[in-house]
């Protein structure tokens, strides 16, 4: 299975956690990457499900939306000037050096969010994964829009809501016309009752 640096990956460790709990002898194999290779991979039929951040296209895959939305948020070091504020707007990215997520999807959705204020805005690059973002955060200064990762120190960094906010859903997704295993069906059938009452 596959996933990306979400704070829904905490909800896929507990499905996960439930379906060991009914079938023991069942270990899984977990491959963290950006929602773009995390599809790659099921096209190509080495990886059996996914989480994925949406949009992304369910043109051949089945899908479960998992119960938590993803917020975006500027990461910066917890002494940068902004983070004194308790929401970031586009204005308040004016300049300053920032770094995007490689993602296409998810780059329109943040110039969707910054509107006209776009051509004031110094991006510097663009980043896969959030945990290499947050180095340059650190050792440069620079400011990262992203999802909020749950795992990042908080003495150090510092996350800030964009405003008006803005959030991505997050869905479970496999092949629709790829033969399964039975361990795969038990494990769909397993995460549609578990994500019905989550």
């Amino acid at each position: 299975m596959g996933a990306g640096e979400y704070q829904a990956t905490e909800v896929l460790a507990k499905l996960i956690g439930g379906f060991q709990k009914q079938y023991a002898a069942v270990s899984f194999e977990l491959f963290t990457s950006s929602s773009d290779l995390l599809h790659d991979k099921l096209d190509k039929g080495l990886l059996d499900v996914a989480i994925l951040q949406a949009p992304v296209d369910t043109t051949n895959y089945d899908y479960l939306r998992l119960p938590i939305r993803e917020t975006w948020c500027v990461l910066m070091r917890s002494d940068a000037p902004l983070a004194s504020k308790n929401a970031i707007t586009a204005s308040d990215l004016s300049g300053l050096p920032i770094i995007l997520p490689a993602r296409l999807q998810a780059r329109s959705e943040i110039f969707n969010w910054l509107s006209g204020d776009i051509a004031k805005m110094r991006f510097i690059g663009n980043s896969n994964l959030l945990a290499n973002t947050a180095v340059f955060v650190e050792q440069c200064g620079y400011y990262g829009i992203s999802v909020q990762m749950p795992l990042l120190d908080e003495k150090r960094f510092t996350y800030r809501p964009l405003t008006p906010a803005l959030h991505s859903d997050i869905l479970l997704v496999w092949r629709r016309d790829r033969q399964q295993s039975l361990t795969l069906q038990k494990f769909l059938q397993f995460a549609k009752c578990f994500l019905s009452i989550e």
